[in-house]
């Protein structure tokens, strides 16, 4: 499938790296300056092999014409630039506490205060006939130990964006002239995982603007829930979504990589997990 990739696409910070999907992420490297480019052209000319057909890469880079640019992606959440950036945060909080602590705890510093004499009662001299004080006499340094928060993965619910590690899912709106088997092709998976895999997909073709889940490099979903795309109209927690849709909380949190405690927000789009079997009654 690489040989079919353009050349010149790639992420906006490496263009050696692109994804075999359509993303917001992929941008042109012979656009100037480097754009983003439409999921519908990068379907028809950067992913599938008919690139040579596309009229900046038979010609000299340039502007990128308007009908095949797509949006900048802006959100950047998941990009490597901002892993980086993350982690150098990480790095300059854990510095700055070790600088604090080292200051704080010298000799006079707040957790190592000098001892405080009694100005009325003389202070006593004793002279030891050793150098070295007994050990059950020595007085313990305090010690400290400094935790660092561990990054947590911060996920983009939106459509077009893989959502999990082992699973990887993705929820697609249908364009005009998409059908399931350009779809199976796209995202490497075949038809009938497709139609497995949805909760309410039941008479292929698709319709125009439907929204789909699509296994991303996978054929076998047997073992996966069926699922149902939603978009949050209004700031939902995780807990309250789960009893709206009657589905299991727990599910709900790991196959959409959120917190117990999490927080939808207007806008995004969320795996809803429905059980193949019906729970028996009574």
């Amino acid at each position: 499938m690489k040989a079919q990739v353009c050349p010149s696409l790639g992420l906006s910070d490496d263009s050696e790296t692109s994804f075999s999907y359509p993303s917001p992420e992929n941008h042109c490297f012979r656009a100037i300056p480097i754009s983003a480019l439409k999921l519908e052209y990068q379907r028809k000319y950067c992913l599938s092999g008919n690139h040579t057909e596309c009229e900046l890469f038979r010609g000299e880079a340039g502007r990128s014409p308007k009908h095949f640019s797509g949006a900048a992606h802006r959100s950047g959440r998941g990009s490597p630039t901002y892993r980086k950036l993350l982690l150098g945060l990480f790095i300059l909080l854990g510095g700055a506490a070790g600088i604090a602590w080292l200051v704080l705890s010298r000799p006079g510093g707040i957790l190592n205060p000098p001892p405080v004499i009694n100005s009325e009662v003389p202070p006593t001299v004793s002279i030891e006939n050793t150098k070295t004080p007994p050990p059950d006499t020595a007085t313990p340094s305090p010690s400290f130990t400094i935790v660092m928060p561990t990054p947590t993965m911060l996920v983009v619910h939106a459509l077009d964006v893989p959502i999990g590690i082992l699973n990887p899912l993705v929820i697609h709106r249908v364009s005009e002239g998409e059908n399931l088997s350009s779809l199976a092709r796209t995202y490497n998976t075949t038809n009938e995982a497709i139609t497995a895999l949805n909760y309410n997909l039941f008479y292929p073709p698709l319709w125009i603007d439907a929204v789909i889940v699509i296994p991303l490099n996978q054929v076998n979903v047997n073992d996966l829930p069926l699922f149902e795309a939603y978009q949050v109209t209004e700031s939902i927690a995780l807990r309250n979504l789960a009893a709206n849709f009657s589905v299991d909380i727990e599910m709900l949190r790991v196959y959409n990589q959120v917190d117990s405690e999490y927080v939808f927000n207007v806008g995004e789009w969320v795996l809803i997990p429905h059980p193949r079997v019906a729970t028996p009654t009574g």
